[in-house]
């Protein structure tokens, strides 16, 4: 009995996947089409704007009510509709789920041929916005995974490659002193890096602990300051206030580099398994000859095989360049 409901369920699921699939392939075969996508989470939408770029579409984003109006408006090239359900109506205003609500009304009053994908971890609001008009429902921890074709078996996503193959696995460490800014990154690693089975985040004063050669194939890691990670260290405006924060024992803020980052790391890494990749300003070490000639350009060096040096703020294109070689 428990089989045959584990089998209705997952004939439901994949019913449910190739609704989606033939949604979203509607605009991947249109030479102009764009996705209109509204989420207000800065990670999740960096998530599902990568792996929907993955796919060669172009997305529009929103992050509340009123910008997706607007978005909906201006661009008459949009074919789909991927929309969060609790949001604000306007900025600086809170969530609220009539706002995805209203919106899904909204499209199908203006534009009736768009079609509307709701995604939510809500069922409650899944089923509201059914009601307001969605063409299909999604829960948001598997949109990711449908989006890039995968198929979801029991809460899990196995792809058809991995099935066929086993892919050499991509692990990777990120270092950095901000956490949006790695949530960011992570959601598109996985996204669009179909082997990245490892993605891990850091501050750099952690890096000696996380970093292990033998686990990671990769590192990345940014240029940043001690302030954003240490409440006792400050960084001053001009000389009197450097001393006047000295004179309240506080420590001077210092500059975090990528590249002191990595020769700490190379201590570790004797054997020059783990391969590099700096997010840097244009200046300091950039002055060595050597180094300016690998300097933003998305490859491993000539000089330096291990290493590659990209300018902030980065490409997302090049990163994923890099982790794919």
């Amino acid at each position: 009995m428990e089989k045959q409901i584990k089998k209705q369920d997952r004939g439901i699921q994949e019913s449910k996947q190739s609704k989606f699939k033939e949604l979203v392939e509607q605009c991947i075969t249109s030479k102009k089409g764009k996705v209109l996508v509204i989420e207000d989470n800065t990670s999740a939408l960096m998530g599902m704007m990568a792996a929907l770029t993955g796919k060669g579409m172009e997305v529009v984003s929103a992050v509340t009510k009123e910008e997706a109006i607007k978005a909906l408006a201006k661009h008459k090239d949009i074919e789909l509709v991927i929309t969060d359900i609790s949001y604000p109506e306007k900025e600086g205003m809170e969530q609220d789920p009539e706002s995805g609500l209203s919106f899904i009304r909204h499209v199908k009053d203006k534009r009736p041929e768009l079609k509307v994908i709701a995604q939510s971890s809500s069922n409650e609001y899944l089923a509201k916005a059914a009601q307001a008009g969605a063409d299909e429902k999604v829960n948001k921890r598997d949109l990711p995974s449908w989006i890039k074709g995968e198929e979801i078996i029991e809460g899990t996503a196995e792809t058809a490659t991995a099935k066929r193959e086993k892919l050499k696995e991509v692990n990777v460490l990120i270092v950095t002193s901000h956490k949006d800014y790695a949530e960011s990154l992570i959601n598109a690693i996985k996204g669009l890096v179909d082997n990245a089975k490892v993605v891990d985040w850091c501050m750099h004063k952690e890096s000696s602990k996380k970093f292990s050669p033998d686990k990671y194939t990769h590192v990345i890691a940014s240029d940043d300051y001690l302030s954003c990670e240490d409440e006792n260290v400050k960084r001053p405006k001009d000389e009197a206030e450097a001393k006047e924060f000295e004179r309240q024992g506080f420590e001077l803020d210092r500059e975090l580099r990528a590249s002191y980052e990595m020769h700490k790391l190379d201590h570790m890494d004797t054997k020059g398994k783990v391969r590099k990749i700096l997010f840097v300003e244009c200046g300091g070490e950039m002055n060595e000859g050597r180094i300016q000639h690998d300097f933003g350009v998305p490859r491993f060096g000539e000089y330096f095989k291990d290493r590659a040096y990209l300018k902030q703020p980065i490409l997302l294109t090049d990163l994923i360049k890099l982790l794919k070689e």
